[in-house]
């Protein structure tokens, strides 16, 4: 099957079908966080049912700001904690929708690692993105870049 392009709400609910089956077993959890959520964003349900049975058929539609990245991979990450284990599948898979999310690798790795690490306990978003900012303002989270990136940052 080709790609299909879908809109980002329908994205966001098709990568949480994938992670959550990622480890070969769908909890009831993590199919209630699906339901509630799909219902919650209004995504045509009929859609989703085909759609499902394909997960690689769709592109990652990203949000359009930072910060509704950053919420995406929340739910994301949500949704790899939801059986409070962190399989390596799992994990690969959350670096992999965190990069197609345009969200910068260092970011995506902590933000993981820090979800990986916190497994039975429920991170409310407020609570991500406090651990998000704590991040960039430790000294050396940020990769040192390029004299040519910094050109081109100064070009642009």
């Amino acid at each position: 099957m080709s790609t299909v392009t879908v809109d980002a709400k329908t994205s966001l609910i098709l990568a949480l079908i994938k992670m959550a089956r990622i480890d070969d077993h769908v909890n009831h959890f993590e199919q209630m966080n699906i339901t509630m959520l799909s219902n919650t964003l209004g995504v045509d349900h009929a859609m989703i049912s085909v759609m499902k049975n394909d997960l690689d058929s769709f592109e990652i539609i990203p949000p359009e700001t930072y910060e509704e990245k950053v919420e995406y991979f929340w739910r994301i990450l949500t949704m790899m904690k939801m059986d409070m284990q962190a399989h390596d599948k799992e994990i690969k898979l959350c670096s992999e929708l965190g990069i197609s999310l345009g969200l910068p690798k260092h970011e995506v790795e902590a933000l993981t690692s820090y979800m990986a690490n916190h497994l039975n306990k429920f991170i409310k978003f407020e609570k991500f993105e406090e651990k998000l900012t704590e991040l960039k303002n430790t000294p050396g989270f940020e990769p040192e870049k390029s004299l040519m990136i910094r050109l081109l940052d100064w070009l642009f």
